[in-house]
């Protein structure tokens, strides 16, 4: 793949700018999460005054904190105490990988063992953020989501976030 440019300042702009735009549509598409039915919108009433709350965005807000820590070598295990610090989901996969690691599981084992959603798409949700910090480089991209994917997934569940932050990490190429 050709060496892509851009300056520090493009840079963090496009990241800026593409967690806003997530914020707003996870904002403004909360209502409708679940529904199974054709909408005609045309405004919000009434319109939200601050980001609603949204696991995914959480999720990645906290991801996002730990990569501004500790750079681009950021470690499963890193990203695993950010959780324990953060969040306190404790449902479906989220809920799987933090028993195991109450028991003293690390990943990738947390995620494997004994959790009935290792093969889900939260994983590949949280993902936009690794496409983001990763533009144009796909490879780092997908390891950066390999190492968040494996907290809480396996199999199906981390080859699925690789794969979309790939895609995502392609897509956000400033050369194009």
């Amino acid at each position: 793949m050709a060496e892509r440019t851009m300056t520090r300042g493009t840079y963090l702009d496009r990241v800026y700018g593409g967690w806003l735009g997530k914020s707003a549509g996870g904002t403004l598409g909360t209502p409708l999460e679940g529904k199974k039915q054709t909408f005609n919108l045309h405004f919000y009433d009434p319109r939200p005054g601050q980001a609603a709350w949204n696991e995914d965005l959480d999720f990645q807000l906290v991801a996002l904190s730990a990569l501004r820590k500790h750079g681009p070598g950021i470690t499963s295990e890193q990203l695993t105490a950010s959780w324990v610090d953060h969040i306190t989901y404790r449902w479906d996969e989220y809920g799987y990988a933090v028993y195991n690691l109450r028991r003293g599981l690390k990943p990738p084992i947390t995620g494997a063992f004994n959790n009935w959603f290792r093969n889900s798409d939260g994983g590949a949700i949280r993902t936009e953020l690794w496409g983001m910090v990763a533009p144009g480089a796909p490879q780092v991209a997908a390891e950066l989501a390999y190492r968040d994917a494996v907290i809480d997934h396996a199999q199906e569940g981390v080859w699925s976030a690789m794969a979309r932050a790939a895609i995502n990490a392609i897509g956000l190429d400033n050369k194009r």
